[in-house]
């Protein structure tokens, strides 16, 4: 087993490996001595860069403390208590808790082959339903809803109905059958798009995300949100970190050949995992309470999903080249 002198390994919560982009850390240290200042609470000028890189309007654009806040944002502002939400299982817990904390309803689909079963999930909606919240991709699975199928079932959506496509993963995405989500912003679908600079900026220490929808829709959100819900270095870091396209290329490229790697080790393991469009891949291991123990016994953290009701697999972030050769060497003793 590996050396118990090696540093701990984190490949658990689908974090960026890498250190944040230089121009950010500078960025940040040049405000450092304005902290006793409160932050544009309307977060102005970043609204208007993520407005001119996407080729929308700031009146477009919430800001959000990461995505999750975004995702409470929306619940409560689209929910009445007994109405509706459809949701996916397993997904990102906070499309649960979220849902649960308005008084709603959820309307729970579960996935269909590791990905999200549109048709049933449209079979679900009735007059009651309000939301509707697709990750894409989807964690803890990784998967992805193509465009064509996006495409037939927001053309069937009532227009009463919010759609939130929850894309915090969306700067990995390599697949070309990809959603272009904000066409149906510009289209005038009621959907309501999330991004995060929380993965592939790696600014996850800062929460910061952003929402982009029709006016309507983001006016709502932002008559729901507290003043003040971004705080002044996340709103610089996000500004700089937008801007930075190498430290993103660098970041992508990481992540496509750290992906690669684990695949085709595990291939060679005969392990079997869900293929991923995200930063991480879903393992199956039998038992993964057990592997996580016993990889945590050789320093390497991942995260088991057995609280996701999925007790044989693994959650495995990609790391640097280096703690995946770890972890792979690590469960090769393991299965062996």
């Amino acid at each position: 087993m590996t050396s118990n002198h090696e540093p701990e390994v984190n490949l658990s919560a689908n974090e960026s490996p890498l250190s944040p982009s230089p121009r950010v850390v500078s960025a940040i240290s040049e405000h450092l001595n304005s902290l006793n200042r409160y932050p544009d609470k309307d977060g102005v000028d970043l609204r208007q860069i993520i407005a001119n890189k996407l080729h929308l309007q700031s009146e477009n654009i919430v800001l959000g403390n990461g995505c999750s806040e975004i995702l409470d944002l929306s619940a409560r502002a689209f929910l009445r208590e007994g109405e509706e939400a459809i949701i996916g299982w397993p997904a990102f817990f906070p499309h649960h808790s979220v849902v649960e904390k308005a008084h709603g309803n959820k309307v729970i689909v579960p996935l269909k082959d590791f990905r999200y079963d549109l048709e049933l999930m449209f079979q679900k909606v009735t007059s009651n339903t309000k939301l509707i919240i697709i990750a894409n991709p989807n964690n803890p699975t990784g998967t992805i809803v193509s465009r064509g199928e996006l495409d037939r079932f927001l053309a069937q959506v009532p227009e009463h109905i919010v759609t939130v496509l929850d894309e915090a993963y969306y700067e990995y995405v390599q697949e070309k059958d990809f959603p272009v989500s904000l066409d149906y912003v510009r289209q005038g679908k009621n959907v309501l798009v999330l991004r995060t600079l929380s993965k592939a900026y790696g600014l996850a220490g800062l929460r910061i995300g952003y929402g982009v929808g029709s006016s309507s829709v983001i006016q709502q959100l932002d008559d729901t949100r507290q003043h003040y819900n971004t705080n002044q270095l996340a709103q610089v870091a996000a500004a700089v970190a937008l801007e930075d396209f190498e430290y993103l290329q660098k970041s992508v490229e990481l992540n496509t050949n750290g992906l690669q790697y684990l695949k085709e080790k595990l291939d060679w393991l005969q392990v079997e995992y869900v293929p991923s469009e995200a930063n991480f891949l879903l393992v199956r291991v039998a038992d993964g309470q057990a592997v996580t123990r016993q990889l945590m016994d050789c320093g390497i953290r991942v995260q088991a999903m057995d609280r996701y009701q999925l007790p044989a697999f693994i959650r495995v972030t990609v790391g640097l080249p280096e703690e995946n050769e770890r972890f792979i060497g690590a469960l090769a003793e393991i299965v062996s």
